[in-house]
């Protein structure tokens, strides 16, 4: 780890550890974030990867736990997969970690058919836009959904049921007046 630093202002191995443990206090870090901020500080590459490897052992530091917790976190916010995955690739979250994690949190959400995490995020954003004349509503919430990361082809076939939903809505409305 190459630094421009003079060495007077390179931190020690225990003023590095006391700094990425208070780091790892505000946030998770995946191990290439840890690494990153190390040397960023100037740590030599040899006291980095010790330090690193301690906080590995100590499970201070684990892609594993971080991407299962990660993946279940964006998905109770209402996240799709596509964009769970792509958050977690920018944290240099290992490939088949970010699969693993998928795969995981896919089979829990399958063993529980009342949660259905999509639906309840698509009702409610439909909802927030309900003031909109149809054609906005639509290209809005069709944006949202798309930036959230669900699939184009699940996006489309609930907002169908939604206007659907919708046009009874109003046919039962127009009947009662």
């Amino acid at each position: 780890m190459h630094t421009n630093r003079p060495l007077a202002t390179v931190p020690d191995s225990d003023t590095a550890r006391k700094k990425l443990l208070q780091a790892l206090t505000r946030r998770s870090l995946t191990l290439a974030e840890a690494t990153r901020k190390l040397s960023e500080w100037g740590v030599a590459e040899a006291t980095a990867k010790a330090i690193l490897n301690d906080f590995e052992r100590a499970g201070y530091l684990d892609d594993r736990r971080f991407a299962e917790h990660f993946a279940h976190a964006r998905l109770a916010k209402g996240y799709g997969w596509n964009r769970i995955r792509q958050e977690m690739a920018q944290r240099k979250v290992p490939t088949s970690l970010i699969a693993e994690a998928v795969r995981n949190e896919t089979a829990a959400l399958e063993s529980d058919p009342s949660i259905d995490l999509f639906q309840a995020t698509a009702e409610k954003e439909w909802r927030k836009l309900a003031k909109d004349d149809s054609e906005t509503r639509q290209r809005r919430w069709l944006g949202r959904m798309q930036r959230r990361g669900f699939p184009l082809e699940r996006i489309l076939k609930v907002l169908r049921a939604l206007e659907r939903q919708e046009n009874k809505n109003d046919r039962r409305s127009n009947q009662s007046e």
